[in-house]
């Protein structure tokens, strides 16, 4: 069982700190909300105007 959950911890890091996205301009989901932390409200902005 702790090697499928450490299996499952090393997948889902990849996938959040090494994996580019396409849809999210080939960057990371972790560089994603960085960047939106770092600016909410235009970020905020953003989205609503694309709704």
């Amino acid at each position: 069982m702790v090697d499928v959950e450490i299996a499952t911890f090393e997948w889902v890091n990849w996938w959040n700190e090494s994996r580019p996205h396409q849809s999210l301009g080939y960057r990371t989901s972790a560089e994603v909300e960085a960047e939106f932390w770092d600016h909410p409200s235009r970020e905020i902005m953003g989205i609503k105007a694309q709704a």
